[in-house]
């Protein structure tokens, strides 16, 4: 759990991961810890890791003005020089894109997988 600072690669480096993911899709410690994802204006997804990459899924708050490349961006480190791409509903999403503009909703689960 990224929130809780305990992960697979121990404390120090789940909480480094924690707060770079936390800066990529724009979220302040305040928001993480009052729990703010009431707003309409963002929403929670659930963010499935490329098999083999040996991460845990992520749980992050987004905007729907975002753009899909937010997410990539979180797992870049891991990915050694592999390409990664966004799945919603099977179909790989250009990361590019605005999250909103793509169908998912709060509460939805993507992938993000090696290609």
């Amino acid at each position: 759990n990224l929130r809780s600072g305990k992960g697979l690669f121990g404390e120090e480096k789940t909480m480094q991961f924690s707060s770079k993911v936390m800066e990529t899709v724009g979220l302040t410690d305040e928001e993480v810890a009052a729990g703010e994802t009431a707003s309409p204006a963002k929403w929670d997804l659930i963010v499935t890791a490329p098999n083999g990459s040996g991460m845990d899924d992520l749980e992050v708050t987004v905007r729907p003005t975002q753009k899909w490349g937010v997410l990539l961006k979180a797992f870049a480190g891991a990915a050694e020089g592999k390409t990664l791409a966004v799945v919603v509903d099977g179909k790989v999403v250009d990361a590019e894109a605005e999250i909103g503009s793509s169908g998912v909703m709060s509460g939805a689960t993507v992938a993000v997988v090696y290609v």
